[in-house]
C-alpha cells in the first residue's frame, strides 16, 4: 500500500469552519491511495477508500443518479448528479469498490463559509445555533449502492461511517484528496 503525508492546507488560504472553532497545529496525516481498508466480514472482496480518480469520481456520481433516478429523487436523463458541494476541497467521497468497480458511495460535506452545509435551506436557525455554540458541522449526502444484500449494504455503510467518522473525530481534519492527486472534481463533468 503507499501512502502520501501532507500538510492539511486551508482552502484559499483561509482558515475553515473547523479551524475557526477549534484552531490546532496542521499536522501530517498519511493518506491512504492503494487498495483501501478491506471490508472485514465479508464473502466477497470489498475495499473502502476516498475516491481519487477521475474515473471513480465519476462511477460514484453516476451511481448516485442511478439510485436517485431509480426511487424518483430527481429526473431521468441528468447525466451526473454533482452538486456545488462536490467541488468544494474538503468535500470527502467514499467508495466501496469490488475489484475497480464502485458498489457504494458515501459523502462528507464539512461546513465551509461559501456554502455552508447542504441541509441549510431547511435548518438554517438550527446550524447557526450549533455553529455559536462552537460545534463542528458535517453533513453525509449521496448515499448509494448497486448489487448489494441487505447485509452487505449494512455491514459496508457501516464500514464506512467508521472510516468518516475516525477521519474527522479522532484527526479533527482530512486532506482534500484531489488535490494531492491533483484531481479537479469538475473534470469528471467535462470528460
Amino acid at each position: 500500500m503507499s501512502v502520501i503525508t501532507t500538510l492539511q492546507p486551508s482552502r484559499l488560504g483561509q482558515p475553515t469552519v473547523l479551524d475557526r472553532h477549534h484552531p490546532a497545529p496542521r499536522r501530517p496525516m498519511a493518506v491512504p491511495v492503494e487498495p483501501g481498508l478491506r471490508i472485514p466480514g465479508m464473502a466477497r472482496e470489498l475495499y473502502v477508500r476516498p475516491a481519487v480518480t477521475p474515473a471513480e469520481w465519476e462511477e460514484a456520481l453516476q451511481l448516485v443518479t442511478e439510485n436517485y433516478q431509480a426511487r424518483g429523487f430527481e429526473e431521468a436523463g441528468r447525466h451526473l448528479r454533482f452538486t456545488p458541494y462536490h467541488a468544494l476541497p474538503d468535500t470527502l467521497v467514499l467508495v466501496a469498490q469490488e475489484q475497480a468497480r464502485v458498489v457504494a458511495t458515501f459523502t462528507l460535506v464539512p461546513d465551509n463559509v461559501l456554502l455552508g452545509l447542504p441541509m441549510e435551506c431547511l435548518y438554517g436557525a438550527e446550524l447557526a445555533a450549533l455553529r455559536q455554540a462552537g460545534h463542528r458541522l458535517v453533513e453525509t449526502t449521496s448515499l448509494a449502492d448497486r448489487d448489494l444484500s441487505l447485509r452487505e449494504f449494512t455491514h459496508v455503510f457501516a464500514v464506512l461511517s467508521v472510516v468518516l467518522v475516525t477521519g474527522v473525530c479522532l484527526l479533527g481534519t482530512w486532506a482534500p484528496y484531489w488535490r494531492i492527486r491533483r484531481l479537479d472534481p469538475a473534470s469528471v463533468l467535462r470528460g
